[in-house]
């Protein structure tokens, strides 16, 4: 996929975006589309899942960071501890 194409497929997800945000502005008996299909596009049980499992996501790979960068430092620590435990026989 070359860089026009790429940014083809960026200029048609903005497109559709704005065309969305226009479409939702639009007032009705004195409330935005948006206020009106709130419960349908955001607060229902596949959004609620979605959000959790990506909570979950995320906080288990900030752990697996963590442990990743803990793990370096005892992986040295041991390396020198051997390297010694070597260089005094």
């Amino acid at each position: 996929m070359d860089i026009k194409e790429k940014a083809k497929k960026i200029g048609r997800i903005l497109g559709v975006g704005a065309i969305w945000v226009y479409v939702l502005s639009i007032p009705y008996n004195d409330r935005l589309l948006f206020d009106h299909a709130y419960d349908v596009l955001v607060d229902n049980k596949v959004v609620h899942a979605i959000t959790r499992e990506v909570k979950v996501a995320i906080r288990d790979g900030k752990s697996k960071a963590r442990e990743a960068l803990d793990e370096p430092t005892s992986e040295v620590a041991k390396g020198r501890a051997k390297a010694e435990e070597q260089a005094e026989f």
